[in-house]
């Protein structure tokens, strides 16, 4: 499968198989080049956000992203503009992972697109769905809203 066919397939909400090879290239993938990221920081060689650009769906401008930010695919995230994230931001995006313009993470923080089937005949299939996330500012710095959308 292509990358658009792993995305139609996850984001589908429909059960599938979590441990499919084809899942797991992109998964390593994103581990590869989200650790190159990490790496070009902790060796005081600059953030280069050009590498998480390719990887992503999109990046806004003037990204602060700390290291060990991590992620499952990369592709499902879209990040507005001015966003920081500080240390060690998980985001499982096995779906659509959307960050607004101006949010600010503190350290170790996490987005979890994932869930698993409640459906325990589902569950011995090693059944994966997922939701989508999306976080904005609604109204100054304030507040900060999480929407989950099935």
């Amino acid at each position: 499968m292509n990358k658009e066919q792993i995305k139609t397939l996850i984001n589908s909400g429909e059960i599938y198989d979590d441990n499919d090879l084809e899942l797991s290239e992109y998964r390593n993938h994103a581990l590869f080049e989200t650790r190159r990221y990490n790496q070009k920081i902790n060796n005081n060689e600059g953030y280069q956000p050009e590498i998480l650009r390719q990887l992503f769906e999109h990046l806004g401008e003037n990204p602060y992203i700390e290291s060990n930010f991590r992620c499952e695919f990369g592709f499902n995230i879209k990040i507005g503009d001015n966003v920081l994230i500080n240390h060690d931001l998980i985001i499982l995006d096995c779906n659509q992972v959307t960050i607004g313009d101006n949010v600010y993470f503190g350290p170790r923080c996490g987005l979890f697109a994932a869930n698993h089937s409640e459906d325990q005949q589902s569950e011995l299939l090693v059944g994966s769905i997922q939701s989508q996330l999306r976080l904005e500012i609604k109204s100054g710095w304030e507040q900060m809203s999480a929407f989950f959308q099935e």
